[in-house]
């Protein structure tokens, strides 16, 4: 797979065996290496920004407000810049969890916040990795405008904005 401009012109040459989506101004990309698959981010340039190893791994194909959730093998979360730099360090508070629905996506940011997990409830972060909703929704959905449609532990719903 590779990459061609808006007027069909090849950007990046078909090297990949997996390209995603630009977002942020950069793209996934896997390559196969000595028979070993690599995982990068790499520029519209085709440059390589992170090349992903043994530590991180991505948690999303996508960046989102330009950043990317990664996991370690501790099950430790982060995020990773458009840089290639750990923006936001683990923090205790993340925890992986599967979404309950396609609707409930933890970990994408959209206006600067983003839905977390503390394992069992939903809450809401900034930018710094910073607690601005306690975990305390059965369901959260990021919304349009820094809305949310929240469930409460009572199973009532209702809107929600990024300050709860």
């Amino acid at each position: 797979m590779g990459y061609v401009d808006t007027r069909g012109r090849i950007a990046i040459p078909a090297r990949y065996s997996l390209a995603t989506n630009f977002v942020c101004g950069v793209a996934l990309v896997e390559e196969i290496i000595k028979g070993i698959p690599s995982v990068s981010v790499i520029n519209a340039q085709g440059k390589t920004i992170y090349t992903f190893g043994n530590e991180w791994q991505p948690l999303a194909t996508e960046y989102s407000d330009g950043l990317l959730p990664i996991i370690n093998i501790r099950q430790e979360i982060a995020f990773l810049d458009t840089h290639g730099q750990v923006a936001i360090q683990p923090q205790e508070h993340l925890h992986m969890c599967l979404p309950n629905n396609p609707a409930t996506i933890p970990y994408t940011f959209k206006a600067g916040h983003c839905i977390y997990s503390d394992g069992m409830y939903y809450g809401i972060i900034d930018k710094r990795g910073e607690i601005v909703v306690p975990a305390q929704y059965l369901n959260l959905y990021l919304g349009e405008g820094g809305l949310f449609a929240a469930e409460d532990r009572h199973h009532n719903w209702g809107c929600i904005n990024s300050r709860g």
